[in-house]
């Protein structure tokens, strides 16, 4: 982001209780200025037509009523309505090959009361304004609400503990035993409140939890990464929460040394993940990206797998869910399996 940002200037940064604005975050509800929901009031649309670019354009007339504001400031109060004009772009009724703009891959639905969860990132207070192209990041189902609803409860226990044990650590004295960091015990607190309500938690959630907990979780690997992992592999964990969490870890795990306990059980996880037949929609992503990519480097194994899966049964059980995938580097990842990684 330019230094000139207007999003950096502040003019959403929510009350005290509500989700900071972090500019710089992977965490789309923390560096979003506004989160709110809408319902559809009523929809029309002009006849697709050729334009200059030689693509068909249409517009679209929206009345949408604000059912809750989660972030940031608006200038409508709940309940209350306003109108949208955006412009759709498509190559034909077809086809649609290449990215055209949000509103572009939207199909809004024509029916009283459909929904929407907007994530909107601008310095403005104008809900349709936020709703335009290039200040809104995504609009989701309304599903996604309960995500941001779980975020501002994980936030303000965030807070509360990591206030709590700052305090307690500001205060200690060499006659005292000595408190956990501030970092971790907010940390420590998050986990459990997130594997307390795992099965309702979406990407969205995901994100926010990874970009709150990572900084202790890379000083403190040992201590918190198998917590995380725990999450990931969860058998009642949706799979947009899994697929997010794993690719979160995978991402740090890369920078881990591949002898290094964190790494190998980094590792393990993840060949457990493949069989699990709750994580069936995350296995072949882990074939191909997750696992081959930990295992081999320049197409050379990492270590011997006899190392890594010591169990005979174990081994089988790994070759039979591996049996489905054709692909070069589920081959390579079976040799290593058979051969011992030599």
């Amino acid at each position: 982001m330019s230094n000139n940002d207007p999003v950096k200037s502040g003019a959403a940064t929510p009350g005290a209780d509500g989700l900071p604005l972090e500019p710089d975050s992977v965490s789309e509800l923390l560096f979003a200025t506004h989160l709110f929901t809408v319902e559809i009031i009523s929809l029309t649309a002009t006849p697709w037509a050729v334009e200059a670019d030689d693509l068909q354009h249409r517009r679209l007339g929206i009345v949408l009523r604000l059912l809750a504001l989660h972030k940031g400031k608006l200038n409508l109060q709940p309940s209350q309505t306003f109108p949208l004009e955006v412009e759709q772009r498509r190559e034909s009724e077809f086809f649609n090959h290449d990215f055209h703009g949000l509103w572009s891959h939207v199909t809004p639905q024509p029916e009283v009361g459909v929904r929407y969860v907007v994530i909107s990132r601008a310095a403005t207070d104008s809900p349709a304004a936020l709703m335009q192209e290039g200040a809104c990041v995504r609009l989701l189902v309304p599903a996604y609400e309960s995500d941001i609803l779980l975020a501002l409860e994980a936030e303000r226990l965030y807070r509360e503990i990591f206030a709590a044990a700052n305090y307690e650590s500001n205060n200690e004295t060499e006659y005292e035993p000595k408190h956990e960091p501030p970092t971790i015990a907010a940390a420590r607190a998050l986990l459990n409140f997130t594997r307390e309500r795992v099965a309702g938690c979406r990407d969205i959630y995901a994100l926010y939890f990874w970009a709150r907990i990572q900084p202790a979780l890379l000083a403190n690997t040992e201590l918190l990464l198998p917590g995380v992992l725990t999450l990931a592999s969860s058998s009642n964990a949706k799979n947009s929460f899994r697929q997010t969490t794993v690719a979160l870890i995978y991402d740090a795990a890369l920078d881990f040394e591949p002898d290094s306990p964190p790494y190998r059980i980094v590792l393990a996880t993840f060949v457990a993940l493949l069989l699990q037949p709750e994580a069936s929609l995350l296995h072949e992503m882990l074939v191909e990206v997750q696992l081959y990519n930990l295992i081999f480097q320049d197409q050379r194994p990492r270590f011997n797998s006899g190392a890594m899966i010591p169990d005979a049964d174990a081994h089988r059980a790994v070759l039979a869910a591996l049996a489905p995938f054709k692909t070069e580097r589920a081959q390579r990842i079976k040799v290593w399996l058979s051969a011992g990684g030599s």
